[in-house]
């Protein structure tokens, strides 16, 4: 598939309303083996009863110092309190991370996972992986519930959604991770890469990349009518989610179609500026 198709991909999804997209489509994880918990690190950390270090796939907990500083404390002693009631193992695509530590999605005893609880509650955010997607459109809409309702971290502006058109905010916020939204400038493809653009100065502002391995991850989805050109995605609200980094200014290399979202279309309206704005339902 080339690059100019897989910008046809991103730019249909923004003219679709309320469509799921990629393995974030459905959250059918099967019950495994019975959880047993030998310590809660943190809101994120669990050492198993065998003394491996497991992780919490999907999310992002908020480390201690983060923001107003209890949100860490606060996802810890939820995750200590739900895990009480009994939990089993459940596992997405990748069932280890590049540590070797396992992956995984406890699930409670009303059905839910350990995940869907901290994102609904406002004590973690959405961060999904190429290798691990299940479930992100599911908790995609419980992080929008929670924002829009300023639960638990959305209460506290370090974690609010930044513009992308606010670059002083986004330098401060190089090398952790961050929601940014803005309205897209220009878009194009180069030597394979995809480049959107939020601003006229693409020496100093923010950018969306998308390298050529990534494209296959953006072939899902049945479409009926696709636009050939990755012009068709300006003037869209887009909003990204991953680390910060800094290439020519602030930029967030996108490699799967769960991190990037049209609120307009489908989604609530961000608060891009960490101010509120009317919400499109």
């Amino acid at each position: 598939m080339s690059f100019a198709r897989l910008c046809a991909f991103l730019a249909a999804i923004a003219g679709l309303v309320g469509l799921v997209v990629g393995e974030g489509a459905a959250c059918n994880l099967k019950p495994g083996d019975r959880l047993t918990v030998r310590e809660v690190l943190d809101g994120q950390s669990l050492v198993l009863a065998d003394g491996r270090e497991a992780v919490l796939a999907g999310i992002n907990v908020p480390k201690p110092g983060e923001g107003r500083g209890q949100y860490a404390d606060e996802a810890r002693a939820l995750v200590a309190d739900l895990l009480r009631g009994g939990a089993h193992i459940a596992y997405g695509k990748a069932r280890e991370d590049r540590y070797g530590r396992p992956t995984i999605f406890p699930l409670l005893a009303d059905g839910r996972t350990l995940q869907a609880r901290l994102v609904a509650d406002g004590l973690a955010r959405v961060m999904s992986s190429p290798d691990n997607r299940i479930c992100t459109d599911e908790l995609l809409a419980l992080e929008a519930e929670a924002r829009a309702a300023h639960r638990g971290l959305w209460r506290d502006p370090y974690f609010a959604v930044i513009a992308a058109t606010d670059l002083t905010r986004l330098r401060r916020a190089e090398g952790r991770f961050a929601i940014v939204e803005g309205i897209v400038a220009d878009a194009a493809f180069l030597r394979g890469r995809l480049y959107v653009n939020f601003g006229d100065d693409r020496r100093t502002d923010f950018t969306v990349t998308v390298a050529p391995a990534a494209a296959k991850l953006f072939q899902n989805g049945v479409w009926t009518s696709i636009p050939d050109q990755p012009k068709s995605l300006v003037g869209q609200t887009m909003r990204v989610r991953g680390f910060i980094g800094s290439f020519n200014g602030p930029e967030i290399a996108a490699t799967h179609p769960e991190q990037i979202e049209f609120p307009e279309h489908g989604r609530e309206a961000a608060k891009g500026d960490g101010r509120e704005r009317q919400s499109s339902h």
